[in-house]
């Protein structure tokens, strides 16, 4: 489930960065973070199904960019807009 849900969160992550590239007040600076919590995701996930790395791992490395970036309450939302019931 835990995999499950960072592509849910990937998913969304990208669906924000297109919204706030378009329209008439880009928001360069939400898309710069949210870009820096996801960026090495894709990879991430390539070493969980290897068994290179553990899930809880990028769990806890995507919380910790979020916090990083000021995040945590856009990654919640987005959490909770996944049904991903975990500890920020």
């Amino acid at each position: 489930m835990l995999v499950d849900g960072l592509h849910q969160l990937l998913y969304f992550a990208l669906v924000a960065i297109r919204q706030s590239a378009r329209g008439e007040s880009v928001d360069i600076d939400l898309i710069w973070k949210i870009s820096d919590v996801f960026h090495n995701l894709p990879l991430q996930l390539r070493k969980v199904a290897n068994g290179e790395l553990e899930v809880e791992e990028v769990w806890n490395d995507i919380l910790s960019r979020a916090r990083q970036q000021g995040l945590e309450v856009w990654l919640g939302q987005m959490m909770k807009n996944a049904g991903i019931k975990t500890e920020m």
